[in-house]
């Protein structure tokens, strides 16, 4: 039967995940069936882009973005086909990171601006390790890992993207992107810094 199928019929039906078929192939999908994922995954390509990347959620394709990479989600049948032939999103991030930059390579504006910013932080008791990096996304500009904070070496030279930034990032300390816990703990971190750059000028 599935062979008589097209490419765009075989997707559609896992798509709409409403055929008791879908769900028992999707099941055991990891015994055998690489020309029923081959056919998902061309359609999927074909319908969505050649460089897009199957996710369960919204939060995971804003992590894809956050490495340069473009995410749709999808039902969890189509996913798990399409890893079957390419691989899962968590490999390709790997993949995909970024490169470490070193002091000699930055430039003396470079290490002065971001010298700033860290202790700007520190003035506040926020002393998140932080690494300045190359990343492979054109449009990213930090990323956030659990006690950890990668910086873009690109925008060391822009005061203004650099505070906003690394605010941001370390803001996900207590919540991911657009949760309440993010957003109230970058108010609550600018509210301290704008506190004690207002008590300095007192002085």
């Amino acid at each position: 039967m599935l062979n008589r199928l097209s490419d765009e019929d075989i997707y559609l039906l896992f798509e709409k995940d409403q055929w008791e078929e879908s769900r028992i192939i999707g099941d055991w999908a990891e015994y055998g069936t690489e020309q029923l994922a081959a056919k998902v995954a061309q359609y999927f390509h074909k319908s969505k882009g050649k460089d897009v990347i199957p996710v369960d959620s919204m939060q995971d394709a804003i992590e894809l973005q956050n490495h340069g990479m473009n995410g749709v989600v999808v039902p969890k049948t189509i996913k798990k086909l399409i890893e079957l032939q390419e691989g899962s999103a968590e490999s390709k991030k790997q993949k995909r990171a970024y490169e470490y930059s070193i002091v000699s390579e930055l430039s003396e504006t470079e290490q002065h601006n971001f010298l700033w910013a860290v202790n700007l932080l520190k003035s506040i008791k926020l002393e998140l390790p932080i690494q300045v990096v190359n990343f492979v996304g054109e449009n990213v500009f930090g990323i956030h890992k659990p006690g950890e904070v990668y910086l873009s070496k690109k925008i060391l030279s822009d005061r203004k993207e650099l505070v906003a930034t690394l605010v941001h990032e370390i803001a996900h300390e207590k919540g991911n992107d657009g949760e309440p816990n993010h957003i109230k703990e970058m108010e609550n971190i600018f509210s301290q810094l704008i506190v004690k750059l207002t008590k300095e000028e007192q002085k």
